[in-house]
């Protein structure tokens, strides 16, 4: 199944389930989202709703938040929000302290790879009701990303997205065009050798949602298969691999970058020293590099074109004493109105297609053409730790210490030995 039809399916089966949500029978006031504020008839929602937040942009303090809340009570003056703002370090294992503790906060916010690994110790709370009304405006990938199981487990709120991006003063004394497909990556890289620069950079110490994946969905692969096993060294894996190492060997790409995790201003893309970033994200390079020397080109393709992005939502415990609450707190926050001005201070793009232009700089709005096409990370209750095995096995490879094929392998038998074991 292809990346698009991939995100297409999740969609279809998320509506499915909001729409049984929503015709399913019961007392119209427990329904998510009904302001029950102004009838004398039903009882008003009350309650108190914890929210753990993290710091995201401007977004980053507990009196940021203030008159976030203040807004919510003017339309649910009985529930009462408390928001804390954690650090992000430590944020898994403050969270599974919290649960085990019985000090779990209602409502989180959660990255895509989260979803999985609470979904599996059976204390999520479906949010597919909360978003029944409008789910059609939710982005495809976003729902894809915060789904699991066939069901969603996260609101989405934001969105980034990454593309090409190309550096006009490299392209310029090279004399040769942002690439778009691996093919003619491979044709510039030694005209920019010549010129004095890195066709790229690579780095074999991050994420590798931000570095091999990309390639190896690029190459039409897929990490794992329908049967939940290591898929990331077949043939499309190969090639991805493949045509990283050819990049390394030749010194198109800098070698310190393979092994040395370094500041993004301190590696030669930092210092407009590459003619192209394979994964890049406008607000971060535009922080060190001069806007009007950025390029932002289309996803790189190779059998297809892919790129990665972040998607973040809002989720609920279900250890929640106020579930209902919990609910109508995480619509209100995910409502177009506060969507667009949370988005707009976090500096981030919104989840709903509806929400456009929060941004002036030309070069946002260039990338978020690329939204739809974002892939989030692995769905699986181990995903960091697949790529922990995964990632030195790449690192020997790029550094010519053995083939792609044998790297591959070696680290999909680790991958399957650790995800029989559970």
């Amino acid at each position: 199944m292809g990346i698009t039809q991939a995100f297409r399916a999740a969609a279809v089966i998320v509506a499915t389930a909001v729409a049984v949500t929503a015709c399913g029978g019961g007392d119209d006031a427990n329904q998510v989202g009904t302001d029950t504020s102004s009838s004398g008839d039903q009882e008003q929602p009350s309650g108190k709703v914890t929210f753990w937040s993290y710091p995201i942009g401007d977004a980053n303090t507990d009196q940021y938040w203030t008159p976030v809340v203040a807004r919510f009570n003017e339309q649910y003056p009985d529930i009462d929000v408390e928001v804390i703002v954690q650090p992000w370090d430590g944020r898994e294992e403050q969270l599974n302290t919290s649960l085990a503790g019985g000090l779990a906060p209602d409502v989180a916010y959660f990255n895509p790879d989260f979803i999985p690994k609470f979904v599996e110790q059976g204390v999520l709370e479906s949010v597919s009701d909360v978003i029944a009304d409008d789910v059609d405006d939710f982005r495809e990938p976003a729902v894809a990303a915060m789904s699991y199981n066939d069901e969603l487990y996260g609101v989405p709120l934001l969105m980034s997205v990454s593309s090409v991006i190309c550096f006009q003063n490299v392209l310029d004394e090279a004399g040769v065009d942002c690439p778009t497909t691996w093919d003619e990556a491979l044709e510039i890289a030694p005209i920019v050798k010549d010129a004095g620069y890195y066709a790229t950079q690579y780095s074999g110490t991050t994420s590798l949602n931000h570095s091999f994946y990309p390639f190896l969905l690029q190459a039409g692969g897929e990490v794992l298969n329908s049967e939940g096993q290591a898929a990331f060294n077949g043939p499309e894996g190969v090639a991805a691999l493949s045509f990283l190492k050819e990049m390394a060997e030749n010194d198109y790409l800098p070698q310190q970058s393979l092994t040395t995790q370094e500041d993004f201003e301190q590696t030669p893309a930092g210092r407009s020293e590459v003619a192209f970033l394979v994964d890049g994200f406008v607000a971060t390079v535009s922080r060190f590099v001069d806007p009007e020397n950025i390029v932002v080109s289309p996803p790189l393709s190779g059998a297809q074109p892919a790129n990665f992005g972040t998607v973040g939502g809002l989720s609920i415990f279900n250890t929640s004493d106020n579930i209902d609450a919990a609910k109508l707190w995480v619509k209100f926050l995910t409502s177009p109105e506060e969507m667009e001005s949370f988005n707009r201070d976090a500096h981030f793009s919104a989840a709903r297609a509806s929400i456009t232009g929060i941004f002036d700089d030309p070069l946002m709005i260039e990338q978020e053409k690329y939204l739809d096409t974002v892939w989030s990370g692995v769905v699986h209750p181990q995903a960091r730790e697949i790529i922990d095995l995964l990632k030195p096995h790449l690192q020997a490879a790029l550094l010519g210490r053995t083939s792609p094929q044998d790297a591959l392998d070696a680290a999909a038998a680790e991958v399957d030995g650790m995800l029989s074991r559970g």
